[in-house]
């Protein structure tokens, strides 16, 4: 890298790094990220964001790679470096981009609770992709067995279940058990604080009437 006009270098250098990771090349995006972030190590002044940015998609590279040591290592600083400056969008992004790795590491480890997190993971995506298919029945069926098992790690996603049921049910013309489900997942959410998740369900309920 030249010494001359390193903000842009640096920015040109991330979107490149972009361009590899999207095209699945993470080897390659990795190796330039850490020539980005050994030049920000020495900087004076980085641009605002970037090394939020830059450590986020270093993060993403080493857990597509296997590295979910370094896949924890690099979110949480892209997470701290966006909560000093108050970036409330990208520290969400990286909340969810470090329980993602966090899982990972647990797993490649064979921790139990995470073995069953991302087992409860898979199963959830697994009944979305029924449900987007038209398969309602059927991914009710998957979300059933959730709601079954009363697995602890299902306990945090009780509103995404309870919800997509309640959709599915909709479809399905079962509208009385649609509303039973859908309040189910928005009074989850107003338990939660999750503002998103009470502004799509209530919504989801003015339409299920």
């Amino acid at each position: 890298m030249s010494p001359l006009d390193p903000t842009e270098r640096w920015l040109d250098a991330y979107a490149q790094a972009q361009r590899l990771a999207a095209a699945a090349d993470h080897a390659a995006s990795a190796a330039l990220l850490r020539e980005v972030l050994t030049e920000l190590s020495w900087a004076d002044t980085v641009p605002g964001g970037l090394a939020a940015k830059v450590h986020g998609l270093a993060g993403a590279n080493a857990l597509h790679l296997g590295d979910y040591t370094a896949a924890v290592a690099h979110t949480e600083q892209a997470l701290r470096l966006c909560e000093t400056v108050g970036d409330t969008e990208g520290a969400a992004i990286y909340t969810t981009n470090l329980e993602l790795a966090r899982l990972a590491e647990g797993a490649g480890r064979g921790d139990p609770a995470s073995l069953r997190a991302i087992d409860v993971r898979r199963r959830i995506a697994e009944a979305q992709d029924l449900s987007d298919s038209g398969r309602y029945a059927v991914s009710n069926g998957v979300l059933r067995g959730l709601l079954a098992d009363a697995a602890p790690e299902t306990v945090r996603h009780l509103a995404k279940v309870y919800g997509l049921l309640g959709l599915n049910l909709y479809r399905l013309g079962q509208l009385d058990a649609a509303r039973t489900h859908t309040e189910a997942a928005l009074a989850q959410c107003r338990r939660t604080g999750d503002a998103d998740g009470v502004r799509i369900y209530t919504a989801n309920l003015a339409v299920i009437g």
